[in-house]
Formats: C-alpha cells, sequence, structure tokens
C-alpha cells in the first residue's frame, strides 16, 4: 500500500513538471510568434509609408508610425513599440 502511493505521488510529481514544461513552451512559442507578426506588419507599414508617418490596420491588428517611432497593437492585446 505504501509502495502504491509513493509510485502515485512521483508519478503526480513527473507529471506536474511535464505539464509546467508544455505550457511554458507554448506561452514561448506565442509570444515568439506575436513579435513575428509585429515585425512583418511594421515591415509591410514602412515599405507603405516610407515618410515614416501613418496608420495601417491589418487583419491581425494595427500599426501606428510618428516621428520615427511605430507602435504596434495585435488583435489580441499584445503591444510592441519598435
Amino acid at each position: 500500500m505504501l509502495f502504491a502511493l509513493i509510485l502515485a505521488a512521483i508519478f503526480s510529481l513527473i507529471l506536474a513538471f511535464y505539464l509546467h514544461v508544455q505550457v511554458a513552451t507554448y506561452r514561448n512559442l506565442k509570444a515568439q510568434e506575436d513579435y513575428q507578426t509585429a515585425q512583418l506588419m511594421v515591415t509591410v507599414a514602412s515599405k507603405q509609408f516610407p515618410n515614416g508617418e501613418g496608420f495601417l490596420q491589418f487583419r491581425q491588428g494595427i500599426v501606428e508610425m510618428t516621428n520615427g517611432k511605430v507602435k504596434v497593437v495585435l488583435a489580441d492585446g499584445s503591444k510592441f513599440d519598435f
């Protein structure tokens, strides 16, 4: 009985660690994907507005260029400054 309890405790610790790693990996990949999307939106907007001033809306979010500063707000609420 004690042996089964110890095995169950060890298994639950391993499972908790595995799930923690999976969640952290997903969050990291999501952050990287959001950053890549924002960079791509800035690239397109900078080609659209070579003078560095403008406002462009995509399905994924909004790019606002003013005085050489670029702000990106994605549809999910993520914000980036370039």
